[in-house]
């Protein structure tokens, strides 16, 4: 199982969601942190990936031992908001 970390932006958005959302995040996580390379692969961001979680996207890369998750959103506007760390 991969280590997890968290950016400041992904963990700023994860605290505004209420408990229903955010156990099936951490659901998610979880799975991420175990099997990280199912994640679906960006086109346009070499080494990102992205997790479908109903209408939310978990974005994420995997760095040696450890998925750094990057940001999560709508998935309307999370690729814009991942576009600000590039």
């Amino acid at each position: 199982m991969y280590k997890s970390s968290f950016t400041k932006s992904f963990s700023s958005i994860y605290v505004r969601f209420n408990e229903d959302i955010k156990k099936i995040v951490d659901e998610s996580i979880d799975t991420i942190c175990e099997f990280p390379e199912r994640g679906k692969p960006l086109r346009h961001f070499k080494n990102i990936r992205s997790k479908r979680v109903g209408v939310l996207r978990i974005i994420y890369t995997i760095e040696n031992d450890k998925v750094i998750f990057l940001v999560i959103g709508h998935r309307k506007t999370v690729y814009k908001d991942l576009e600000k760390f590039f």
